[in-house]
């Protein structure tokens, strides 16, 4: 669940949100930088983003409510690759597998589901997070090919719960950046 975050201040490009604006716990700030680079900083970790390079001006309100949080994390990944925001859940694996196998038995493509029932009796081996992951690829590896490769990178992964938070956090308060820019915009016009 996230909060409702209120904002207690902003500059002439940054925006600082506060939980409770007597306190600076659960706080953080946005800043729009001049390369079209969006960065979030504060109690919730960083997290930079880019949708547009050199833009005429900044991406004000982005990501809003109506962004896919798939599509933020392709302008995540474009500001910085590095960035973790994807993970391996292994009951998230199991059932992709599982799903997988009904639709082998449906295919009747017994060399699958014989390779997909061996990787479910592993996986409770495998650890939680990325190298779980890698584990698993791994064990995919040796099989005879009866999987495509691109099903089974997929099992298992998800976005961070980290990622997930802030993605949240940002789409509850595009529209308070919007309005503050808007009312900047719109006080600059009256003088």
């Amino acid at each position: 669940m996230v909060d409702k975050y209120q904002l207690h201040s902003s500059g002439e490009n940054w925006f600082h949100f506060r939980n409770d604006l007597e306190s600076m716990i659960e706080s953080f700030s946005i800043t729009y930088c001049h390369d079209g680079t969006v960065c979030m900083t504060g109690d919730y970790g960083c997290l930079s983003w880019r949708r547009e390079f050199f833009s005429d001006r900044p991406d004000y309100g982005f990501p809003s409510e109506n962004t896919a949080i798939h599509y933020f994390a392709e302008k995540v990944v474009r500001a910085e690759e590095d960035q973790k925001i994807k993970t391996w859940k292994r009951e998230l694996a199991i059932s992709g597998i599982k799903e997988t196998i009904e639709d082998y038995r449906a295919e009747d493509n017994q060399k699958g589901i014989d390779v997909l029932n061996e990787m479910l009796e592993r996986i409770d081996f495998f650890e939680e997070g990325q190298y779980g992951y890698i584990q698993m690829l791994e064990a995919f590896n040796g099989s005879d090919g009866s999987i495509d490769s691109e099903t089974f990178y997929t099992f298992g992964r998800t976005f961070t719960d980290a990622f997930l938070f802030r993605f949240k956090v940002l789409t509850s308060v595009s529209s308070l950046v919007l309005a503050t820019v808007n009312a900047r915009n719109k006080a600059a016009v009256i003088k």
